[in-house]
């Protein structure tokens, strides 16, 4: 595992951190469980038992996660097996792609290090991942998939990050409609959290949905009367966004059925009207 500088220390380049949006959240853990068991090698064998208690995920879920790196690029395998032992598997951790995900970096960005450390040697039964440090370029929004990882602190040099440098419009003025719409059912105004904003955001930039149908979707479900009790945050909003924008569909849609049969009844009412008026009306 290296010297006591290096021991429980993986080196992760920047390109990994700026391309992880093609990684899932379990992908990227067990990358970083395998390269911390490799340090500064290539290369690493711990059992599959091993390394999905260490990324604190079923075993059925790590070997996911590693035939999602084998296909992406990011690591290779092969069975090995000793006298009297059972079969375990030798990774072999590539480090030199720029092009595995998402094409390639572009110009002008260098390679840089990512100090990661585990709680304490490799072998131990549970990895705390810790990002001691990270110098990052580009949009912020692709830092997103990192901090969801469950114990990942982000830290950059020279102390902690100016908030408002942060702030978004388009964040605030859809976390503000539903605080607002909440509020004017009758329930207390939510707090917007932190967690709250980087839903919105997530909801704008990962999703892709446009703000002003993130507004209307908004005031739909709080004028239902099922739904206004059951959307009282930014993260449950998202979760069931895509149900509650089929059903405003569907409904607009079922509204003007309803209208145009509407009309139709009226139409006839009125011509039933006229004809008892004036019989000579329809050739008696």
């Amino acid at each position: 595992m290296g010297d006591k500088t290096t021991r429980g220390y993986a080196s992760v380049e920047n390109w990994i951190i700026r391309q992880c949006e093609g990684l899932t959240e379990h992908e990227l853990v067990v990358f970083l469980v395998l390269r911390s068991y490799a340090g500064n090698k290539p290369f690493c064998s711990p059992s599959r038992e091993t390394i999905a208690a260490n990324a604190r995920v079923s075993v059925r879920t790590a070997d996911k996660a590693l035939r999602g790196l084998a296909a992406k690029g990011f690591i290779t395998w092969r069975q090995q097996s000793e006298a009297g032992r059972k079969k375990s598997s030798a990774y072999t951790i590539r480090v030199d792609l720029k092009d595995c995900i998402n094409g390639t970096l572009g110009p002008g960005l260098d390679v840089q290090e990512l100090h990661i450390r585990g709680a304490g040697a490799a072998h131990q039964n549970h990895l705390d991942v810790q990002i001691e440090q990270i110098r990052c370029a580009g949009a912020a929004h692709k830092e997103n998939h990192i901090n969801k990882i469950n114990n990942i602190n982000v830290c950059t040099p020279g102390g902690d990050a100016d908030p408002s440098k942060n702030e978004r419009a388009d964040v605030d003025k859809v976390c503000n409609a539903l605080a607002t719409r909440i509020e004017a059912n009758g329930a207390k105004r939510p707090t917007i959290s932190k967690r709250w904003k980087d839903e919105a955001r997530r909801l704008i930039d990962l999703d892709g949905h446009p703000v002003p149908e993130i507004l209307e979707v908004i005031a739909w479900c709080q004028a239902s009367t099922f739904w206004r009790s059951n959307i009282l945050s930014l993260p449950t909003l998202r979760k069931q966004y895509d149900r509650l924008k089929m059903q405003m569909r569907d409904r607009a849609t079922t509204g003007s059925r309803v209208e145009q049969m509407q009309a139709f009844w009226q139409q006839g009412q009125q011509l039933d009207a006229e004809t008892h008026a004036d019989p000579k009306a329809i050739g008696w």
